[in-house]
């Protein structure tokens, strides 16, 4: 398989996942390994009535700020350590 049919088929596979993640009901947001925003789906938009402009490469915690009860401060992401927050 040459590397330009390569290249098609991941950018295919990449927009049908977006395109998933997108329409599905429940709300998706994907953080990078410093809490940056890099993933806001339709849900998050429409529940927080944030786009995804607004909130894309900020961290998680200055535009949503939760309760120290939770247990999920800033500290699990600047070690590495994965979390789920319910």
């Amino acid at each position: 398989m040459q590397l330009q049919q390569i290249i098609k088929n991941f950018s295919q596979e990449s927009d049908f996942v977006a395109a998933i993640l997108d329409t599905i009901a429940a709300l998706i947001i994907v953080l990078d390994k410093q809490g940056r925003i890099v993933c806001f789906n339709r849900a998050c938009e429409e529940i927080t009535q944030y786009s995804f402009a607004e909130v894309e490469n900020k961290l998680f915690w200055d535009i949503f700020s939760l309760p120290k009860e939770i247990g999920w401060p800033p500290r699990y992401v600047q070690n590495g350590t994965r979390c789920k927050v319910l």
